[in-house]
């Protein structure tokens, strides 16, 4: 059996790539495309509209067309996953295009990982992406989502899932803003656009649950967020939410950027209730997904084989990497005497909280999630 994997950063690839899994056919049991879409785009272009996409982005949507036509053809196949990296203004891929690829997988697929760092868009009257993960649901064992807009309708089962184990559901939208609920906003790629709309997260958090006992082996049903800013003069961390379905909690870890420029991308710390652990921002979101806390060493996710690992430190490790270096909140910590802020574990998987930059303010639940508030 054969893994084939490409990292796609121009379109010259992409069509060897195709016509390697074509004469593979039999032996294929795994599909990996990472999508580097610097290549791909426009870059003066950048900061405008980025309503019509780049030469480029749409020749590779139609290699991607041609793509899909072979894939009922993969009768070994087990695994696929797409995955984009950072994001570009006038790069996105159609929604209807990620929907056909998948309807067109054969039924041996049962792990999915599509990923799209926000970058996926609809186009109005076109089939419903949501509907087709629901349809594929049943036989699968394992699936990972991230993207830019989903809804309920992902997990309206209409048969059980009775081989699914994990499910995981991440928020993220590319690291900026959480994922928005299908048609609650106005359709435009421009990032910013995801501040507006409604949240998808407790839709499916709650749905999720209602729909549990249909999935009778589920060992990990996990939905990830963020909740605060980034900003320095915000009253409030930034804090990555760890969202346990199946315990109906959610865990919720502070972030905190203390080496912005770190070469290597290890310049943010995230306070989980085993500790801290130090990396990218990719990495810690990374840990959250695999539901795993105070994970130490490298973690990829399925789809990056080929890419380098990201590390992850223990304080010990990071210090003595980074003697020098320091952070407003070790500081004010080292002033005080004692830690000023912790991850915290609440009952209700839905439920966000605000956990405060200064230690004078005590900490908030917002229940502004929960139903009938």
């Amino acid at each position: 059996m054969a893994s084939h994997t490409i990292l796609v950063r121009d379109i010259s690839g992409f069509q060897g790539f195709t016509s390697r899994v074509q004469q593979d056919a039999a032996n294929v049991h795994s599909i990996s495309i990472v999508i580097e879409p610097v290549a791909l785009v426009d870059l003066y272009g950048e900061a405008g509209d980025s309503l019509s996409a780049s030469e480029s982005t749409q020749q590779l949507w139609h290699l991607f067309e041609g793509f899909g036509s072979i894939l009922p053809g993969l009768n070994s196949l087990d695994s696929f996953s797409l995955l984009v990296r950072r994001g570009r203004n006038n790069f996105w891929i159609p929604r209807p295009l990620i929907g056909t690829l998948l309807s067109r997988l054969p039924a041996t697929c049962t792990s999915i990982e599509i990923d799209t760092f926000g970058s996926d868009r609809a186009e109005p009257g076109t089939l419903h992406l949501c509907e087709t993960i629901r349809d594929i649901l049943p036989r699968l064992h394992h699936l990972r989502l991230d993207l830019s807009t989903l809804c309920a309708k992902t997990l309206e089962l209409v048969a059980p899932c009775p081989q699914l184990t994990t499910l995981t559901i991440s928020c993220f939208a590319g690291g900026y803003y959480n994922s928005r609920l299908c048609g609650s906003y106005a359709e435009d790629p421009v990032h910013s656009a995801f501040a507006q709309g409604d949240e998808a997260m407790p839709h499916l958090v709650r749905h999720m649950q209602v729909v549990g006992h249909l999935m009778p082996r589920l060992a990990q049903g996990i939905v990830v967020d963020q909740n605060g800013s980034q900003n320095a003069d915000s009253a409030f961390h930034l804090t990555y939410n760890l969202r346990d379905v199946l315990g109906d909690t959610v865990t919720a870890m502070p972030v905190e950027c203390i080496h912005a420029f770190a070469d290597d991308g290890d310049g943010y710390m995230l306070r989980t209730p085993d500790g801290d652990v130090f990396g990218s921002r990719p990495a810690l979101k990374a840990v959250l997904e695999k539901g795993v806390l105070g994970q130490r060493g490298s973690c990829r996710s399925s789809s990056e084989s080929m890419e380098e690992p990201r590390q992850l430190l223990s304080l010990d490790d990071w210090k003595a990497k980074y003697p020098r270096r320091s952070c407003r909140l070790w500081a004010n910590e080292r002033r005080e005497g004692r830690r000023l802020v912790d991850a915290c574990v609440i009952n209700g998987a839905t439920t966000r909280v605000r956990l405060p930059v200064f230690p004078e303010f005590e900490g908030e639940v917002l229940r502004d999630y929960d139903a009938g508030d």
